[in-house]
């Protein structure tokens, strides 16, 4: 590799000429054009200009003060006044000059060819003024002021580079007038030992000249690397932006492309699946053969085809990925089950390595689905005959879910891995007799990075691949708060749209009781599992009363009523009510209740007839157009159940009468709902207490709170009476700021009484 040509100080002197010359042709070697070294030369000129007041002020104050007070003193100068007019004449017309730069250069009015003309006339004119100050008035002063006017010129010019150095001329021209000037006083004057004094003189103008010289080739190598800098920046982004547009082109090309595509090929598939259904003129069994081959045939097309789409939609980033909560195991059999058939026919079996508990992840179910087909259906088809895949589903330890997807294939070798997921890569499939596009790894890249995720392969020639995709791991308590609750409301969804309820509850267990009373009076619910989701949805749907819990994550029940207050007077909206669900049956509990904007509350855990009495008084028939004081309501609300309560015959594990109407009714799959309530309630539960212990060992009175608080609302619904009244009292030690440790290890025992009794239960009512 040849090394760059070196620039020279004179090659360099030669580029600034054919600036001001208008000759320049471009220098290959530096790859520099005449607008770049155009656009130094104005740089250069500016910052001589912006260096010149100081300069100007400076000259000023000098040749004030040897005029005034250092020279005047020693004799009586002739003209000594004129000096300084003059002087004054020459910085008062270049400090006009600078004035009209910074005017010009405001209005991007510059001439920076007349600029630097005139810059280097008020150098000029200043030097020479200099030159008849030290010509006139050092003969006439005494030894003392003579030593002082040399040290003040000399001092001048060597300050003068710092200034000037920005044009290479102007320090040379102004050394050479005032030290000539010197020079030459000097050797007429009869100053003492005058030739060394001039030989000294040479010497500081060298020094001076090739100062400034050197200060001149730096800052112009540095204000061209620069403007050379700034040029390539713009370039590069010119660049991209034409890359960009050309492969926003070539993506809106496929789009339109699969589009037209999908249109014939949907009426193909069609009209052939009506051949093959068509029972009047039935196919033969030739022409029924045909049909199939075709049919898959279209099939295998259209999947390029949603590929392709994909792919350019992706590239115009047009695609959005929606991350919900995602069984990990649900999603993998799935994806299987849409690859069984292919396996089969390759006599390639299909295992599956899980852990013994479920795990969930933040993915798009639909996005992470599509990926795992393709890399199943790879593995598949990149098998031997006859071989296996395997599927490993683990959890890292940096809190991230691993999909392993491993064949007992040909293997690829390691020096084509980095191309694997460039797109329309084959590597080597033609040569298997493999078909494809190249397209499907790549489209599985780019969409796991939409979802923050990280895809990648093991593999060497000959022994199998490995292809993982990573996506970030959810904890199960995330689970049962968010996705099984939004199950739960789709599940539970009536056609009643004009009684609709919005119940704001994070206790799975409670959602179900209430779902199911609700459902059974003919209301259809919407269910949410904090405050904040129930502001959101509040104005987007109508509902007639809104059934709060007061204790949820994010915002409790008393902010969110708040917000939910004051929305309803920026919309102008009527009045909905809004009843308090709480455990704390006590007087300071309904008072905040009410503070907050609450209408209403019940108290855990409720009847059916508690329900449906609060229900009548908030939401009566037009017949019955009626109000009753709060008080009262809650009075005959706490009473009802009270009375309930009484009639009894309470398990000292089990309440018998809240197992018995759970076991009575059946949701509207026709399932149990016992059978749904105490899976809940034990998979819940167990997560419960196993952050009860941990906040035990930490000591966080404020969690072990707010669990005995969930653990106390979800036991009495399945009737774990006892263990509700010992995470009351634990709920109330919390409170008072107290830890039981022995109250807790109470409620771990009393909760696999419950578990027991439980299990016991089912299998009787089951039998």
């Amino acid at each position: 590799m040849a090394r760059p040509k070196r620039v020279s100080i004179k090659d360099e002197y030669q580029m600034q000429e054919d600036v001001e010359t208008s000759d320049l042709k471009p220098d290959n070697n530096l790859n520099l054009n005449k607008e770049t070294l155009a656009r130094v030369a104005a740089k250069q000129v500016e910052l001589v200009y912006d260096n010149q007041p100081f300069a100007l002020f400076s000259t000023f104050a000098v040749i004030a003060a040897l005029l005034l007070f250092f020279l005047s003193p020693s004799k009586d100068l002739q003209g000594m006044s004129f000096y300084l007019l003059t002087f004054s004449v020459i910085l008062t017309l270049r400090a006009f000059i600078n004035w009209q730069y910074f005017k010009d250069r405001k209005n991007n009015k510059v001439n920076v060819k007349q600029a630097k003309v005139l810059y280097l006339l008020g150098v000029i004119l200043t030097a020479l003024a200099w030159c008849l100050l030290v010509i006139n008035a050092f003969p006439v002063i005494e030894l003392e002021g003579q030593i002082l006017l040399i040290i003040s010129v000399l001092g001048i010019v060597a300050a003068a580079h710092t200034t000037m150095g920005f044009v290479k001329s102007a320090t040379p021209i102004y050394a050479s007038f005032s030290i000539a000037a010197l020079m030459y006083v000097i050797y007429i004057s009869g100053f003492p030992n005058n030739n060394g004094m001039l030989v000294a003189m040479f010497v500081f103008y060298i020094f001076v000249v090739r100062s400034s010289i050197l200060f001149y080739n730096s800052t112009f190598n540095m204000l061209l690397s620069n403007e050379i800098a700034l040029q390539r920046e713009v370039d590069l982004k010119l660049q991209t932006s034409e890359a960009k547009l050309a492969n926003k082109e070539k993506s809106e090309f496929l789009s339109r492309m699969s589009h037209e595509l999908r249109t014939p090929l949907n009426a193909v598939l069609g009209m052939n699946e009506l051949l093959m259904r068509d029972k009047k003129e039935p196919l033969t069994i030739r022409q029924n053969e045909r049909a199939e081959k075709v049919d898959a045939a279209g099939k295998h097309l259209l999947t390029i085809v949603d590929d392709v789409l994909d792919l350019s939609r992706i590239e115009t980033g047009s695609v959005e990925v929606r991350l919900n909560l995602v069984s990990c195991q649900s999603v993998i059999s799935e994806s299987i089950k849409l690859v069984e058939s292919k396996a089969t026919n390759r006599n390639v079996k299909i295992h599956t390595d899980y852990p013994t508990h479920a795990i969930h992840m933040m993915a798009d179910n639909n996005r992470i689905k599509q990926i795992l087909v393709n890399l199943i259906d790879n593995a598949v088809k990149y098998n031997k005959h006859g071989g296996t895949v395997t599927i490993v589903l683990e959890v890292k330890f940096d809190s991230i879910v691993r999909i392993s997807v491993i064949d007992t294939g040909y293997g690829i070798p390691e020096y084509s891995l980095d191309d694997l997921f460039r797109p329309f890569s084959r590597l080597g499939a033609d040569e298997l007799g493999i078909d494809g596009t190249g397209i499907g790894l790549s489209l599985c890249k780019q969409l796991i990075e939409l979802m923050s995720g990280q895809i990648g392969v093991e593999s060497s020639n000959g022994k199998g691949c490995c292809f993982w995709v990573e996506l970030p791991y959810c904890e199960q308590t995330e689970v049962v708060n968010i996705s099984e609750i939004k199950e739960i409301s789709e599940m539970y969804s009536l056609a009643n749209k004009e009684s609709k309820i919005l119940l704001v509850e994070d206790n799975l267990v409670n959602c179900e009781v209430a779902i199911d009373m609700l459902e059974g009076m003919g209301f259809e619910t919407d269910v949410v599992n904090n405050g904040q989701q129930a502001v959101d949805i509040f104005d987007s749907h109508q509902h007639v009363m809104v059934l709060m819990d007061c204790e949820m994550p994010v915002l409790d029940g008393f902010a969110a009523t708040k917000k939910l207050r004051e929305l309803e007077e920026q919309l102008n909206l009527p009045r909905t009510p809004i009843v308090a669900l709480t455990a704390h049956a006590i007087t300071g509990a309904r008072d905040k209740c009410l503070a907050s904007g609450m209408d209403d509350f019940l108290s855990k855990p409720f009847s059916m007839s508690a329900l449906q009495l609060m229900l009548n008084r908030w939401l009566p028939t037009e017949k019955e157009t009626f109000t009753i004081p709060v008080d009262e309501v809650v009075n005959e609300t706490q009473s009802s159940y009270s009375a309930e309560v009484s009639e009894r015959v309470i398990d000292p594990v089990l309440d018998e009468s809240i197992i018995n109407r759970l076991s009575t009714r059946k949701k509207k799959d026709g399932s149990v709902l016992l059978d749904t309530v105490v899976d809940v309630y034990l998979q819940q539960s167990s997560n419960l207490l196993n952050s009860l212990s941990d906040a035990t060992q930490q000591e966080d009175v404020e969690s072990i709170r707010e669990i005995s608080h969930a653990l106390k609302s979800s036991s009495t619904n399945v009737g774990a009476t006892s263990l509700s009244l010992l995470c009351q009292q634990l709920e109330s030690n919390c409170e008072c700021g107290q830890i039981n440790s022995e109250l807790v290890d109470q409620v771990h025992q009393a909760y696999l009484s419950v578990k027991s009794a439980l299990h016991e239960k089912l299998l009787s009512i089951r039998k």
